[in-house]
């Protein structure tokens, strides 16, 4: 179950948007813990990654997967806070635009996380 609405470029900030970001920061943070036990925010730091995020969609309207960067930042600074990493800049972390998916049963986003080659600059 999400913990909130998926949030959008488009809404004007708000008390509430304000509120379901703060939700979804906290969730990834405690689902980021969940998944790796006994790492806290200073035990971890991957090397550089690649974030996607799917987001369900419950109908086939035609959407700007980039509008829903809303979501994805708040996602992404809870997976920061819970020590993925160092920081959320691009040294560590690029963030993908989102992708939309259409679920067959519940609702459910997800975040795929993968390890990137970089190149050293000579």
């Amino acid at each position: 179950e999400m913990p909130a609405p998926l949030l959008s470029m488009n809404q004007k900030p708000s008390r509430t948007t304000t509120e379901y970001k703060q939700a979804w920061r906290d969730t990834a943070y405690y689902r980021y813990i969940e998944r790796w036990p006994g790492v806290g925010p200073k035990g971890r730091a991957l090397p550089p990654c690649e974030a996607r995020i799917l987001l369900p969609a419950r109908t086939r309207v035609r959407r700007d997967s980039a509008n829903f960067q809303a979501t994805v930042k708040p996602i992404i600074d809870g997976i920061t806070m819970a020590g993925a990493w160092p920081d959320d800049t691009d040294e560590y972390v690029d963030q993908l635009n989102p992708k939309f998916y259409y679920p067959t049963g519940g609702e459910s986003l997800t975040v795929f996380i993968r390890l990137v080659a970089r190149k050293e600059s000579t």
